[in-house]
């Protein structure tokens, strides 16, 4: 039964993949967050973390979009960072849309719930590490949803945990906060995010 909850949470990844991947331009978006009413923000091994890039027909820097899988409706929270006009990294949280508002709920496939943090392995690097709350990568933590106000397509909560990956590495992740647009697919995100 856990190998089902693994196979939900690859497919969910995937999904957010396929919605960000189409129709990326280098022009595309801004890194300037200023003033933002849809932050998403974390502490990632001690250092302050915060999406910057706004797509210029989907919002941000704090986006999240809904998918149904094996007949659960899930929500798709994610936030990118640009550094240097051309580093990377991305921070994706999935959870199913019937979460009970402000009640910590585990970051666990066995809950249908899952973080994960994508980074350039170096500056420049089109090589990506990978680090999740997947239990079987010593992954864990929780997350509260907040808000979840469908009429004026408004997700929000808090995150912490400690994020694992298929190397053996983990690294913390505190402090974490978003406030996202709910949309109904993404588009026009730069070529430099890669997964």
């Amino acid at each position: 039964m856990q190998q089902k909850y693994k196979w939900r949470f690859a497919m969910l990844f995937i999904v957010l993949t396929s919605l960000i991947s189409p129709a990326c331009k280098k022009s595309a978006g801004s890194s300037n967050n200023s003033n933002s009413a849809y932050p998403f923000t974390a502490t990632i091994k001690g250092s302050a973390w915060s999406a910057n890039f706004i797509s210029p027909s989907d919002g941000g820097p704090g986006i999240a979009s809904t998918t149904v899988s094996n007949g659960v409706n899930y929500v798709v929270a994610f936030g990118i960072q640009i550094q240097n006009g051309n580093d990377s990294s991305i921070m994706v949280i999935v959870f199913p849309a019937n979460t009970p508002l402000n009640t910590p709920t585990d970051l666990s496939p066995s809950a249908n719930t899952g973080a994960a943090y994508s980074v350039e392995a170096s500056p420049g690097s089109s090589t990506y590490n990978a680090y999740g709350t997947n239990t079987a990568y010593g992954g864990s933590g929780s997350f509260t949803v907040t808000e979840f106000d469908q009429t004026n397509n408004i997700v929000a909560g808090t995150f912490s945990g400690t994020f694992g990956s298929a190397a053996g590495t983990k690294i913390s992740v505190s402090n974490g906060n978003f406030r996202c647009k709910l949309i109904s697919s993404t588009s026009s995100f730069p070529p430099n995010v890669k997964y």
